[in-house]
Parts: structure tokens; sequence; C-alpha cells
């Protein structure tokens, strides 16, 4: 009572800096200091009843297998694993695995950056979102795999973790996919890859490349845009300094974001694109910084010569290039050859 006395005689503005003041040092005094359970760092949220896995101590805490509970209990009150703190596994190199429990929805940025051991991870599915970086410079991470439960990606989630090899998502996944077998992150409803790896490809039905989607894929060789495809965000290919070659297959130029999107990229690589829009692409903005523009070469054209037999019946629509020397058609033998005539 005599608290609300005194504020009545302060001015409106100051009491309500005051009051959001008292709302601040309240939930602090709800939020306990770092606490270490069962060798797993914690802050707790009484008020909640939540708590966040934090980095501990110092860098590198972790190591081995670790496995997070759904709930840890301290001075009796039991705490619902919510969150992985930003940085928290941070350079933790002699990680080797973690098994996050199915109560965690977001995981920090950086969480696990630089844990160059880590060689499995598993994504549960009540993760909502992924901050930046999250598995950055995981040099010994192979596979990533994400659920369905997953709207909120940030940038740079795998740059630097050059022998990820698989990244699927989820089918029933609402917000992303990973279309065509592509081993990258794509939003589907805008058709934005926002997610690469080093052997990624990117789907003839994309039309955008978000910014840092490859930044640094170092073991990226070559890379295949396909006509779809009309913009290219900054920082979507920086650090991919080993690519070969670029083929780029829209006539028109896609748009570049910025000198910085194919930063440390050699700018005397072959470029391949159309014939007809060479000279197009040469004075088109941040493509005219690459200096070997050559066409895209045509594909042979194969001609199929079939026996004049009258004897065989041909399904003509079942001739293609992936087609053997000889098929049994209808009872028959039928022998094709590319390029010549067969009696």
């Amino acid at each position: 009572m005599k608290l609300m006395h005194c504020m009545a005689d302060i001015p409106s503005q100051a009491r309500r800096l005051f009051t959001v003041f008292l709302m601040v040092v309240a939930s602090v005094l709800c939020t306990e200091a770092q606490t270490q359970i069962n060798g797993i760092y914690y802050t707790l949220d009484s008020n909640t009843a939540t708590a966040t896995v934090t980095k501990g101590s110092s860098s590198g805490t972790y190591s081995g297998d670790v496995v997070i509970p759904s709930q840890v209990t301290y001075n009796g009150k039991v705490y619902t694993v919510m969150r992985l703190e930003d940085q928290s596994f941070m350079s933790c190199n002699s990680l080797t695995s973690i098994e996050i429990p199915n109560t965690v929805k977001q995981i920090g940025w950086m969480a696990f950056y630089g844990c160059s051991g880590l060689k499995e991870i598993v994504i549960p599915n009540s993760v909502e979102s992924i901050g930046s970086q999250a598995f950055s410079c995981c040099s010994s991470l192979t596979s990533v795999y994400i659920p369905s439960s997953v709207t909120k990606i940030s940038n740079c989630l795998f740059s630097q973790s050059n022998n990820i090899r698989s990244i699927i998502v989820n089918p029933n996944n609402k917000v992303y996919d990973s279309r065509d077998n592509c081993n990258a992150i794509i939003e589907t409803a805008t058709n934005t890859l926002t997610s690469a790896c080093s052997y990624s490809t990117i789907p003839s039905s994309v039309t955008n490349i978000k910014s840092d989607a490859f930044f640094y894929c170092e073991y990226l060789v070559s890379i295949e845009i396909p006509n779809s495809v009309s913009f290219i965000a900054s920082y979507a290919f920086k650090g991919c300094s080993k690519l070969t070659q670029i083929t780029c297959r829209a006539d028109v130029p896609p748009t570049i974001g910025g000198s910085n999107s194919f930063e440390k990229v050699d700018k005397s690589i072959p470029v391949y694109v159309p014939a007809s829009s060479i000279e197009t692409y040469k004075t088109a903005q941040y493509w005219s910084e690459f200096t070997n523009f050559q066409p895209i070469a045509e594909p042979a054209k194969t001609e199929w010569r079939i026996s004049d037999r009258t004897d065989i019946d041909v399904d003509f629509h079942s001739i293609d290039e992936a087609m053997k020397d000889e098929r049994v058609q209808d009872g028959h033998t039928l022998f094709i050859e590319r390029g010549s005539h067969l009696a």
C-alpha cells in the first residue's frame, strides 16, 4: 500500500518506467542462476517451470555422447527443457552425438557452431525454430533431417560443414521442403532456396536463392542455376572458392543482390549461359565481374531408326534414351541402334 501511495505522486511517464523496472526485477528473480544437473548446465525459470540448456562455465564444456532429458528437478521443483541457448554447445570439439528431447522448441544461434567431432544429431519433432549458424563448422556431420514441426530457419545453417551430403525435410513440413532430392532446404510458398551444402542442387522450380544459401560451401565445385531463377541474394555463394564452373540457363540474367554474392569465387572460371545471351550477361550488373562466358552446349540429337520389318509391332512411346539395344516388345525382340538402320 505504501508503494502504491508513493507512486501516485510520481508523474505518469515515470510511473510507467518504474512499473517496467519492477517487472524486469520480478522476471530476474524468477530466473535461477546457471545450475548444473547431471553434467548439463541450465538456467531455470521458476515462473514458467522451464529450463534452457546453456554452454556451461567455459567453451567446450560438453564431450562424448550427450543425452538431454526432457525434464529436470531442482530443489524439489520439476522443470521442462524447452530451449537450447545461443552458443550452448559452441566449439565442443569432443562432442560426438547429442540426443535432444521432444520438449525442445528452439535451437539457438550458433548452438553447435564449431562442433567438429559431432557425427550425429536428431532434431525432434517439437523444434519450431533453428537459429543462424546452428550447424556451421560441424566438419564431421554428414546428414541432417528437418522435422515437420520446424517453421523458422535462419541463415548460414550449414556454412563450412563441408561433409554434409544429405539434407532432408520431412514431407509433412508445411513451410519447407527438399524437393527433387536436392539436398537443400526450400521455402515452399516462395520457391526460395534458403539453406544448402556442397552437394546440393537447385531444382528447376526454384525462383530465388536466399542470402547465405551456399555461404562457404567450400567443396562445391560446380553449380547449375536453372532458368526459373530470377534473383540471387547477397552472400548467396560467398566463399565457394573451389567452384570451377557455373551454368546459368536463364536467357535474362538473374538479378544479383550485390558484389558479395559471389565473393571469393574465381571470376575467370567458365560461366555457361545461353549463346544468344552472352553479350547480355557481359554487361549485366555483377555478372559483368566474370570474364569467361561460354555458350551452353546443345545436347547431341539422336536419330533412332528401327527395322522396317512388318512383323514387328512397335510402341514408339517406349523408345527413349535410356532403353537398351535390345527389348522384348509384344512378343518380339526389338533391336535398336542410334544413327543406323537395321534390316
